[in-house]
């Protein structure tokens, strides 16, 4: 039974693993199908995420952990905190509270990328339909303020310590 789940697991692709990293597969010299890398240029985002500002505060419900920060850039599915002193795990399960633009807004999430001394990618989970229309319209008021989409790989303030190394 075991052996019938692990074959089972493997073929169902994890939520943040781009498609690119697991199809098409080539053979390796031992025969055996390996993921062929993806283009460093292609877009991984669901989404394109827009610039702006803000406070943002990220907390662990589970543990009753808040940090604080500043929202980078927003999306339909998810958001960028800078925080420097954020250092929690990929997959965990956060509420974000951040405001812009004079509107707040309480999400829950999952880190999806950490960025040590720098901050937090965070995937939206679903969402009430009052939200989701809320981050909506916030990301069409950021598009027309900013026009073209932020780059997938957007450098943020970096600290003083990021900066030297």
């Amino acid at each position: 039974m075991e052996l019938l789940e692990g074959a089972l697991a493997e073929e169902k692709r994890p939520p943040d693993v781009p498609e690119g990293l697991q199809e098409p597969k080539e053979a390796s010299a031992a025969g055996v199908a390996e993921p062929m890398p993806q283009s460093p240029c292609a877009e991984r985002r669901r989404e394109p995420r827009f610039l702006c500002e803000g406070h943002a505060e990220i907390e662990v419900p589970h543990i009753g952990l808040k940090l604080q920060g500043e929202i980078h850039d927003l999306s339909r599915s998810g958001c960028f905190i800078e925080a420097p002193t954020v250092n929690l795990e990929r997959g965990t399960h956060v509420e974000v509270y951040f405001e812009t633009r004079k509107i707040c807004i309480r999400v829950a999430g999952n880190i999806l990328v950490l960025r040590p001394r720098t901050g937090v990618g965070i995937a939206f989970l679903p969402m009430s339909p009052r939200i989701a229309w809320q981050i909506e319209m916030l990301v069409e008021e950021l598009k027309a303020l900013n026009g073209a989409p932020c780059p997938e790989k957007h450098e943020v303030n970096p600290t003083p310590e990021a900066a030297a190394e």
